[in-house]
């Protein structure tokens, strides 16, 4: 497909475009700590810094963390000042769609480079069932195109289900499309009932877990990620880590971190297949 039809088409190489992500993160480096925005790269983009020394090779974003009261303060000082890291040639907005996320760009046009910010919550105790269930459910909500209040409890202008005529596409992948196809048609107005309900349950659950000194640190209570369950202790004080050859700050055990989030062979790569940017489409 070329690129007049790609959405997310970069027009660079990947290579290319990990290179502006890297000037993005530097400045946003410097943004935060002269600001007194403390933050933690987690997630693809502090495996690849423990296990390449810089990005996954097929790696295409950076993603960091904050502790929510840190979230909500850059969240408050954007929303007063949308211009508030033009000094450093960057720009911080909050997305339309999901409230419990930033994004970076850079002011410059030509760049693609990208990082996103999430909120982390501490909790009182950890609860790897309800995580399971609710990975299962939202998973099931992504394959179903599920829009509407789900999964981040955002009205938005799209129905809440595809139409029939266009699920073939959608669950192609998953197994026999015939077969697929006609389950969820057949339980269609189930999941349009269930869905809210599991989901929404789940969430409650972890917003009563929510403590304001609680040992555990885990995504938002209202995220539609919950691959993390990591103590207190192990996340701070953040440390020094390298990142692409520029110093950033990481979770103190990072090791507790990428065990919670990938397992314990956190190490060892995915097969080739899965080898694949999961955003952007780029120049070969």
């Amino acid at each position: 497909m070329d690129a007049d039809t790609k959405s997310n088409y970069v027009g660079k190489t990947l290579r290319q475009h990990q290179i502006d992500c890297v000037s993005v993160l530097k400045a946003a480096h410097d943004f935060f700590q002269n600001n007194d925005y403390p933050y933690f790269i987690g997630a693809g983009t502090l495996l690849g810094a423990v296990r390449h020394g810089g990005f996954i090779p097929w790696d295409d974003d950076i993603d960091i963390f904050m502790l929510i009261d840190d979230f909500n303060r850059l969240l408050h000082s954007t929303k007063m000042n949308k211009n508030i890291a033009s000094d450093y040639d960057i720009k911080i907005s909050q997305s339309p769609i999901d409230p419990f996320f930033l994004g970076i760009s850079s002011t410059n046009p030509n760049s693609s480079g990208v990082i996103d910010i999430y909120p982390l919550e501490r909790y009182r105790k950890k609860i790897p069932l309800l995580r399971t269930i609710y990975q299962k459910t939202i998973s099931v909500a992504v394959l179903l195109n599920f829009h509407g209040i789900l999964p981040d409890l955002i009205n938005q202008s799209k129905p809440w289900f595809i139409k029939n005529n266009q699920y073939q596409g959608r669950v192609h992948k998953a197994g026999d499309p015939s077969t697929i196809i006609r389950y969820l048609k057949a339980t269609r107005l189930l999941w349009r009932t269930t869905l809210p309900i599991v989901i929404s349950t789940f969430r409650l659950l972890r917003k009563l877990s929510v403590s304001k000194d609680g040992p555990w640190v885990s995504n938002h209570s209202q995220s539609r990620f919950t691959f993390l369950y990591i103590k207190y202790e192990d996340l701070v004080p953040a440390k020094i880590i390298n990142f692409e050859k520029i110093n950033v700050y990481a979770p103190n055990k990072p090791k507790k971190w990428l065990e919670s989030n990938y397992g314990k062979n956190y190490m060892q790569p995915p097969p080739l297949k899965k080898q694949i940017p999961h955003h952007f489409d780029f120049q070969e």
